[in-house]
């Protein structure tokens, strides 16, 4: 997102009449900040000051600033601003509801080029769009349109292109963000094999108190590792592009979006993987947090082992047995409640991460076994795991097991672990098993040896 720098007048939506010379600022990756000129909005200098908006004039553009946060220090009085609008006035929640989004993102271009897009380069009419893909959910229409660049029309390359996610629904902006641009993002993070982040966003509304023009544009901070450590994948090297899965593109995208709510935490999971590389073991517990999620969420059938009626009452019979122990036998009232207490944990009917693994391996086997050969190397894979795991998690002695977690070792491990996590993936997109064989087999020809 371009950095921005507005200087006009501010005010609060409840107070208009008192308005503000200040300057308003925004350069990624920090948050939009607005700096009041000799006067603040409140009389109490001291007093932690959050307004909900506050709007602004910039010459004729409307601005808003949504989610404000004081930093306010004696008589030095700033703000900063989770989003701002530009080009319109909203003063309430309800007002913020847009008709539609344009949104631009780090590598799409690559992630949803082919051939017949390039022919965009050769054409004499410079105002041409193609629609590249397009998917209709009830009443949410999705695009991913390419246009050229007129002003770079003396340019050679393919840096002409502009791709954009347009998707046409009548939403409030919070829900835009939570339940269809975050995911999108994660679609094509996944798809790219790298983090992805919104290069630019802009919206239609027709609620807003006031609008400068019929376009919306939309500013917040993106997370600073994203935009450091974000580099280009070329087409070739991405793990799944628009290429591949175009001809069924649609019923794709929908399965994504319509697990959003039931796989959130997985998707936030494997995002965070996908992201600037932290430490490893940090990294490693991403991954296996991701597997263990997905299996709870999708495998709800086989999650137990017991029926929650039957453990009941072999639950409730231990903690009875546990108050008619022999009269020799002396156990400590705190063991007594804590065996007592991990009993009636809910988890405690729940599969291990080690069962969890072994019914993945039962599903996606055809899959694992292109880069995990044979079941004994698949229940060695898991052992090896569970103990990196339980290590990592609990930090118990034992110099064998440290000195066995080397760099390339936890490597090795996630590595394996984001394959599963990524066939698991694809298959609840709907994609058919030799597909996703095809597609990891071309994952680990371009992965380079001991990457991360």
């Amino acid at each position: 997102m371009q950095s921005l720098e507005y200087k006009g007048f501010w005010w609060l939506p409840e107070n208009p009449d008192k308005k503000i010379a200040g300057i308003l600022r925004f350069q990624q990756p920090d948050s939009p900040i607005l700096e009041l000129i000799g006067e603040q909005f409140t009389t109490d200098i001291y007093r932690s000051h959050s307004p909900e908006f506050i709007l602004g004039l910039s010459e004729s553009t409307y601005i808003t600033l949504y989610k404000c946060l004081s930093k306010s220090m004696g008589w030095v009085s700033s703000y900063l601003a989770h989003v701002v609008f530009v080009n319109a006035h909203f003063e309430k929640e309800e007002e913020m509801i847009f008709d539609n989004m344009s949104v631009s993102y780090f590598n799409l271009e690559e992630w949803a080029r082919n051939e017949e897009t390039y022919q965009l380069l050769k054409a004499e009419d410079f105002n041409m769009k193609q629609i590249a893909a397009e998917l209709k959910i009830d009443d949410l229409y999705l695009k991913i349109r390419f246009s050229v660049d007129k002003s770079l029309r003396l340019s050679e390359t393919s840096e002409k292109l502009r791709a954009h996610v347009q998707i046409e629904k009548r939403l409030h902006f919070n829900d835009y963000m939570r339940k269809i641009l975050h995911y999108i993002e994660i679609f094509l993070s996944m798809g790219i094999n790298n983090a992805t982040y919104p290069l630019s966003l802009t919206g239609k509304t027709s609620t807003a108190k006031k609008v400068s023009w019929s376009y919306v544009k939309i500013y917040y901070a993106i997370p600073g590792n994203l935009i450091e450590d974000a580099k280009i994948i070329y087409h070739q090297k991405m793990f799944l592009t628009l290429s591949d899965i175009v001809d069924n593109f649609e019923e794709h995208l929908e399965n994504w979006l319509l697990k959003s709510e039931r796989l959130a935490p997985v998707y936030n999971l494997f995002f965070q993987v996908l992201q600037a590389k932290s430490y490893l073991e940090h990294e490693f517990l991403q991954v296996a947090k991701a597997v263990e999620a997905y299996h709870r969420r999708t495998y709800q059938q086989s999650g137990t082992y017991m029926g929650s009626e039957d453990y009941e009452i072999v639950r409730d019979s231990l903690v009875k047995q546990l108050g008619s122990l022999p009269l020799d036998v002396k156990i400590d009232d705190k063991v007594k409640k804590r065996i007592e207490s991990s009993l009636r944990a809910e988890n405690i009917n729940d599969f291990t991460l080690r069962d969890r693994l072994k019914e993945i391996w039962k599903t996606h086997q055809d899959a694992i076994k292109v880069f995990i050969p044979s079941r004994k190397q698949y229940d060695q894979f898991t052992d090896e795991v569970i103990i990196a795991r339980d290590f990592l998690t609990h930090y118990f002695e034992n110099p064998d097991i440290e000195a066995k977690l080397t760099p390339q070792y936890l490597i090795e491990l996630i590595q394996n672990l984001k394959y599963i996590m990524q066939i698991c993936l694809l298959y609840e997109m709907g994609i058919l098993p030799n597909k996703i064989q095809e597609f990891i087999k071309r994952e680990i020809q371009w992965q380079p040896q001991n990457q991360h």
